[in-house]
């Protein structure tokens, strides 16, 4: 029997190689801001501005950044994987 689903669980560790801030690393994200404030679901409706520009800067800092070695590995397998189911 051949497995029907694969799935990949990752961090955002995968992309700390690319240069993109985690948020337990020593400077993370959660040192410099409070997860409650800016990542649930009450706050969100209650400080949707100070939400947003906290993911803002996440994807604003995307621009400068290239996928890493585990990325690419991650991709490839992807693509060997729909060649075969298609």
């Amino acid at each position: 029997m051949s497995p029907k689903k694969i799935i990949f669980f990752s961090g955002a560790g995968i992309s700390a190689p690319s240069g993109i801030k985690t948020f337990r690393d020593v400077n993370g994200l959660w040192e410099n801001h409070k997860i409650d404030e800016v990542c649930n679901f009450y706050t969100w409706k209650e400080n949707f501005e100070l939400v947003h520009r906290f993911y803002n800067q996440r994807r604003v800092q995307l621009k400068d950044v290239k996928p890493n070695e585990g990325h690419l590995v991650l991709e490839e397998f992807l693509k060997s994987i729909v060649k075969r189911v298609s």
